[in-house]
């Protein structure tokens, strides 16, 4: 039988690793922690004790394998997450397949298109060993948030006095009582870690880097029945992710497309009103939207004061725990404050650093580039590389994503599909070159900015995607889930290889009547 190394035990290396043996190969993961899981894992040092999934629970699903229905949480903790993983790997028999702390040091050619994994056995501490072995196959599926990014000030914060940690080794409040905070960065663990340290903090102040950017809550407070006034609170996924919307929207020009979506984000919001913090200009709703999912307490803690915003300003000058920022646009040039704790909130950086050069110069790789850090066809083949390919080296929450990358990597592989032709690689790489250099101010948050619109993408590729127009003729019930309520990736069995349209009927159902529960209350 053939074999194939998975770089990573995350989510990405564990969906890999079960498409592997269901198309009969022999998969291998490393993992360098000492637990899988990716930042799930438990004891991780990338995950906070209050930390919770940003997008409800369905989104953080495989499509064969649904979360407990009888679990009335819909953000899960890091606890329940791992335990989903632990589970789904226990059910598809890959646990035996997965090496923990083994570091890999080098990822070279062999001869036949083969692949040799170097790398350190460090399950004896005390004695770690080096190995290698070679593969039919390679999988790298290690992520983008290797590595913390360089936070470069000039070397200002050498002489700071303080203590000065990355947002990964944060992990409560409680060591943070009555000290003075200085978060740097705002977006996910940065609002999050605020509304924390909000808690018991003496001050928290937070640098946010951009001018407009809209606050979203994981919940979004919507109207359902006017005549009644009645509410319901729905996990923003709910809301974003219906896949009648997304293809209405994906027949705009750019421009309107970016007006549609900052007038909902706008609505759904409301911070430019609520909010003087957060106003947005209107001038803007011409370009992308950017927003960050944040807790359902920030805009509340910025509003009384318990999170200060320092906005569009630099660190001037350093002196011991005293801080000087200096302020583009404002009536203030420059504000000074002493903080007794720094906390980088900027974020991470692609680590392929374990490829062979000759392999990191194929695919261009630029480590500190978190937007596009390789050029792949669809983030999935490299051009001129054989047996290779890469899943979840992209920036997204969503389990669909990775699971559809992994089927699609391995479906080749053993010869389900064919894979794609060189001339098709090279334009796919084409539009990922442009995505790269694109201007910032025109760039979308995520280089795929709609999730619902991509993961069908990637399913045609593989010949998962679902016949809508023959389904409207003959079920007009299962139409309906598929088409106009909250996208579910089950979909993605109904037909195909490897299908089950009875568990994917069954899960659909499910997330039929949870979207009708929520949505009228």
């Amino acid at each position: 039988m053939k074999t194939i190394a998975i770089i990573g035990g995350g989510p990405s290396g564990l969906v890999s690793a079960k498409s592997a043996l269901e198309c009969g190969l022999v998969p291998t993961v490393f993992e360098k922690q000492e637990n899988f899981g990716g930042n799930w894992a438990p004891n991780t040092t990338k995950a906070w004790n209050s930390l919770r999934t940003n997008v409800s629970k369905f989104s953080c699903a495989f499509s064969d394998f649904p979360h407990d229905i009888n679990d009335s949480d819909m953000f899960l903790p890091q606890e329940k997450v791992y335990n989903y993983l632990y589970n789904y790997a226990k059910k598809f028999n890959v646990l035996s397949h997965i090496n923990t702390s083994c570091s890999v040091t080098r990822v070279s050619k062999a001869e036949q298109d083969s692949w040799k994994i170097e790398w350190i056995d460090n399950t004896d501490k005390e004695s770690p060993k080096a190995k290698e072995q070679v593969f039919n196959f390679v999988i790298i599926a290690s992520g983008i948030n290797s590595t913390p990014a360089k936070f470069d000030q000039g070397g200002l914060l050498n002489s700071y006095t303080g203590n000065v940690i990355h947002s990964r080794e944060y992990k409560s409040p409680e060591s943070y009582k009555d000290k003075r905070v200085l978060l740097i960065g705002n977006a996910f663990s940065g609002s999050q870690i605020a509304v924390d340290l909000a808690k018991t903090s003496k001050s928290v102040h937070q640098v946010v880097r951009r001018d407009n950017q809209w606050v979203l809550s994981n919940t979004i407070p919507l109207v359902v029945d006017k005549e009644k006034g009645t509410e319901t609170n729905a996990p923003i996924d709910f809301v974003f992710y219906v896949r009648k919307t997304s293809y209405e929207n994906n027949k705009l020009s750019k421009p309107e497309y970016n007006q549609t979506l900052n007038n909902i984000v706008q609505f759904l919001t409301k911070n430019n009103l609520s909010c003087e913090d957060f106003k947005y200009s209107q001038d803007a709703f011409s370009l992308p939207p950017y927003f960050i999912i944040a807790h359902e307490d920030y805009i509340p803690s910025v509003e009384k004061g318990d999170i200060q915003l320092l906005r569009n300003c630099a660190i001037k000058n350093v002196n011991e725990k005293q801080i000087t920022f200096e302020f583009k646009e404002q009536d203030v040039d420059e504000k000074s404050f002493e903080f007794d704790e720094i906390i980088l909130c900027t974020g991470y950086q692609t680590d392929l650093t374990f490829l062979d050069k000759e392999i990191l110069n194929e695919i261009e790789y630029i480590p500190d580039d978190y937007y596009v850090s390789c050029l792949l066809h669809k983030n999935v083949f490299p051009r001129n590389l054989k047996n290779i390919g890469f899943v979840g080296i992209i920036n997204t929450p969503f389990f669909n994503t990775l699971e559809l990358m992994s089927r699609w990597v391995v479906y080749v592989f053993s010869g389900l599909i064919k894979e794609p032709t060189k001339e098709i690689i090279e334009n796919g790489i084409k539009d990922q070159i442009n995505i790269r250099n694109a201007n910032a101010e025109i760039k979308y948050q995520f280089p795929y900015n709609d999730t619902v619109i991509h993961c069908d993408d990637l399913a045609k590729e593989i010949g998962v995607l679902p016949d809508f127009e023959e389904i409207k003729k003959n079920d007009q019930d299962l139409y309906n889930s598929l088409w106009n309520v909250v996208y579910c990736n089950s979909c993605y069995r109904l037909k195909g290889p490897f299908s089950n349209p009875t568990l994917a009927k069954q899960t659909l159902s499910h997330y039929n009547e949870t979207f009708n529960k929520v949505m009228s209350p």
